[in-house]
């Protein structure tokens, strides 16, 4: 990949390529059309506020904090005096004084080189914000400076960073070497930018494009959102020079954004289970995504008409064309189902996987996170400000003991047997679910109008209580239940609802099959610093509704059902369209009667019975969805274990087609599927019949 300085190329080339890339990052800082990036009001604060000598007198330059370090303030206050100073349109540009006091501040951050406990601010907070402010000021920074701001930029130097970190420490050395006037230390900065744009299984973008970073970490949400912008950024400021990215990297973006990324957000917004200990974090939005579609379709990907779609959904057009499918992302255990009116979440951890993490103080109370988590979401904004608010051991979906938390926050799930399969419109996931002293088989199963989820073998030898959570979310209007079309306001408080309940709450009805449910609409209190030791101590208040099944103090083969149907009408008639078929610790299976699609989950190897008189086997355990199709039937097969290298699949019914074995003496057609490995274990094949 040539993205070193050609042979045929000339200092003349370099000097010219280089001064496009920096007009271009000038540009990103300081549109050249549009309202200033910085208010007026913010810029005179800064400016009045500065002391003779270079310091804020606000600002704690002893704070050891190492997520929202306070010192960290500094440099970028100066970078926004600096982004004054050059804005086109600006009441502050130009002006000497601006410049003057732009650069006392930056003398000083240079003389005094504070440093944080936390590496990501020396090498990479710190010099990103002092770079840019130097990019700026241009050649009236002082000559005198320059050795130390080199000094400071260089600290983003060396070969030991993976996935978001690399593009961060990567975007420092371009404006080192933009700043240097060194088209060497560009070219690198460029290389070390594209090689890495890849599919990987360390740290990065996996083979089925979702995210990882800080190990087998989910976190397309994080990590991956601000890769998600730098890379095609990055892309986008070498076209056209001798440091342009090659199509083949440009793919991987393109596919990055549009088979990953867009699949885990509703609206704008990233779904809260994969955003990582960012949870703790005020605001998630996705819409700076909208703007890497933009450079990647500028760029000439040929996928130009899905990138602008995306884009449309994010800016929120009325008129964009809705995501709909349903996408198993086996290197992360999460299923993500989208349909125009709502879109739900499955998150799971497995002995391949890590659940969170707790890192500078975030992300306290995150444990469960991967425990089964399931979001049901119809604009995505629907948990917004919830996390401080949270019971966070009756997470949406877990099953979970109501004792202490675990002592550690961090872990790999204890069992291997925990993924899906999806044929791409339909899905069915499965968690062989175990948590110390509590186990359980869960099964989630989605279609167009609703979600069934079954649990079974529920067994706990401690002396806490376990629940199910089905759901815990803002409580907005009213709260109605019934059966057989009558209903009654739910009251505030907790109550306790028959076997065979429905409960209806803002468009979404939930059918709850199970004994032991309870509701509870009421205020739920807490802070952001319960979670995030950075953030504010101050309390918050929200009204909450949460709904349960208690399964009691040591259950031993406890069992759970409910529906979540989420796109109802107030005052409709709620009809629960699915079909349990089993639900044991041996097999768990629905029906939707409507499109005639079955799910099942063979924990292991066994015959299922359809009510149409028809029956499905497998020969091993596997997840599978059967479909019917015009002349035939689809079938979709994973080993979520991933261990398997072929799973049999018998069915009443003649087919042909790939694996297709008809026996006349068991009247069955035995169809063999040939399982991926390596990298792709867990992944679904899917094989139409007839």
């Amino acid at each position: 990949m040539m993205l070193a300085l050609a042979g045929t190329a000339t200092a003349a080339d370099a000097a010219r390529d280089m001064d496009t890339i920096r007009q271009r990052i000038i540009d990103t800082l300081v549109p050249p059309a549009g309202p200033a990036p910085i208010s007026e009001k913010e810029a005179r604060g800064y400016l009045d506020a500065l002391q003779a000598d270079g310091r804020w007198p606000d600002i704690d330059y002893a704070d050891a904090g190492r997520a929202n370090w306070k010192p960290g303030g500094h440099v970028r206050r100066a970078l926004v005096l600096a982004q004054a100073y050059r804005a086109p349109g600006h009441v502050l540009k130009g002006k000497p004084e601006v410049r003057d006091k732009t650069v006392l501040a930056l003398r000083w951050w240079i003389a005094h080189d504070l440093q944080c406990p936390n590496w990501w601010w020396n090498r990479i907070g710190v010099p990103e914000s002092l770079g840019r402010a130097v990019l700026l000021v241009g050649d009236e920074f002082p000559a005198d400076l320059r050795p130390g701001a080199s000094k400071i930029l260089q600290r983003a130097d060396g070969g030991d960073m993976t996935g978001q970190n690399t593009l961060w420490v990567c975007g420092v050395r371009l404006t080192r070497g933009l700043v240097e006037k060194s088209p060497e230390v560009v070219a690198a900065a460029m290389r070390r930018a594209a090689d890495e744009i890849k599919i990987t299984t360390a740290e990065g973008i996996q083979p089925d494009f979702s995210f990882h970073q800080h190990g087998d970490q989910l976190y397309s949400g994080g990590y991956g959102r601000g890769y998600s912008t730098y890379a095609p950024a990055f892309a986008r400021l070498a076209a056209g020079t001798q440091f342009a990215f090659p199509p083949e990297k440009l793919a991987i973006l393109a596919q990055y954004l549009l088979d990953g990324e867009q699949w885990m957000i509703r609206g704008d917004r990233f779904d809260p289970s994969v955003i990582g200990r960012e949870i703790t974090r005020r605001g998630h939005s996705a819409a700076p995504l909208a703007k890497a579609c933009e450079d990647l379709a500028v760029l000439g990907s040929p996928r130009a008409a899905e990138l602008e779609a995306f884009a449309r959904r994010l800016r929120g057009a009325k008129d964009a064309a809705p995501l709909v499918g349903n996408r198993h992302f086996w290197r992360s255990d999460l299923m993500v189902h989208q349909r125009p009116d709502w879109y739900a979440s499955v998150r799971m951890c497995s002995t391949r996987t890590l659940n969170s993490e707790l890192v500078n103080g975030e992300g306290k109370k995150s444990h469960h996170l991967a425990d089964g988590v399931t979001l049901v979401m119809r604009t995505g904004r629907e948990f917004d400000g919830v996390p401080p608010v949270w019971d966070w051991k009756r997470l949406p979906g877990t099953t979970c003991e109501q004792g202490p938390f675990p002592a550690k926050v961090q872990s790999r799930g204890e069992t291997s047997f925990v993924g899906g399969a999806s044929d791409g419109t339909y899905g069915a996931a499965a968690m062989d679910f175990k948590r110390g002293p509590l186990s359980a088989k869960k099964a989630w199963f989605f279609f167009d109008d609703c979600m069934f989820a079954l649990g079974a073998g529920i067994t706990c030898t401690s002396d806490n209580p376990v629940l199910t959570s089905i759901d815990q979310r803002p409580l907005r209007g009213e709260v109605l239940m019934g059966r057989n079309g009558n209903t009654l306001a739910a009251q505030r408080g907790e109550q306790v609802l028959d076997g065979d309940a429905l409960v209806l709450h803002e468009g979404i009805g939930y059918h709850v099959r199970s004994p032991g449910a309870h509701l509870k609409a009421d205020a739920q209190r807490g802070s952001y610093r319960d979670i995030s030791d950075p953030a504010p101590a101050d309390e918050v208040s929200m009204d909450v509704l949460s709904l349960w099944v208690d399964h009691g103090t040591r259950p031993s083969g406890g069992k759970y059902a409910y529906v979540v149907l989420p796109a109802l009408k107030q005052g409709t008639q709620a009809r629960t369209p699915v079909q349990a078929l089993d639900n044991t610790e041996d097999l768990q299976a629905v029906r939707h009667p409507g499109v005639g699609v079955v799910g099942a989950v063979f924990w292991k190897a066994g015959t299922l019975a359809i009510p149409e008189g028809m029956t499905i086997g497998a020969d091993r355990p596997c997840v599978l969805l059967r479909r019917p199709i015009e002349g035939g039937v689809r079938l979709a097969v994973a080993d979520p274990s991933g261990a398997a290298s072929e799973v049999t699949v018998t069915i009443d019914t003649r087919l042909q087609g790939e694996g297709c074995v008809w026996s006349p003496e068991k009247k069955c057609t035995a169809v063999r599927f040939d399982l991926p490995g390596g990298a792709e274990a867990g992944r679904t094949v899917v094989r139409d019949l007839r």
